[in-house]
């Protein structure tokens, strides 16, 4: 093989390698300044287990000018368009911290998840837990902030 076909080869499978795993999860921030906000989940092919599970956005910063104290009261989950076969599971489909104050429940025969939002201040972590195709994924932990 000549290094000309060698360096052609080589790069045709790193591309291939590249393209079998799912795209990097991305820090961004929602800015949630209206009474209601929503965030995306999208289910990925998984790397240990059967699916991953990322969101549109990793950190939901609500109210970031502290001028309406209604802001973020309701924060929704549901799935990216397209999704089939994913449901959030029954019981803890989006897990706070108890100091949270955060009231989570189901929604639409699991295609969503809904919290209601008591402000407590701080950055609060939380789970997010769905199956797909009756597995269940791998636990992604993204933030809200409340101010």
């Amino acid at each position: 093989m000549t290094s000309r076909n060698l360096l052609s080869a080589a790069a045709a499978g790193i591309a291939l390698t590249a393209c079998a795993y799912p795209m990097p999860r991305v820090d961004a921030v929602q800015e949630c300044r209206s009474n209601e906000c929503f965030v995306y989940v999208t289910v990925l092919p998984g790397t240990t287990g059967p699916c991953i599970l990322d969101v549109d956005f990793s950190t939901v910063h609500v109210d970031p000018d502290g001028n309406n104290p209604q802001a973020g009261k309701i924060i929704k989950w549901q799935f990216a368009p397209g999704t089939t076969n994913a449901a959030f599971t029954e019981n803890d489909g989006i897990r706070f911290d108890p100091n949270s104050r955060m009231t989570c429940q189901r929604t639409g025969n699991g295609a969503g998840y809904q919290c209601e939002n008591a402000r407590s201040t701080g950055t609060w972590k939380y789970d997010v837990n769905a199956t797909s195709e009756n597995a269940r994924c791998e636990t992604f932990d993204p933030y809200v902030v409340n101010p």
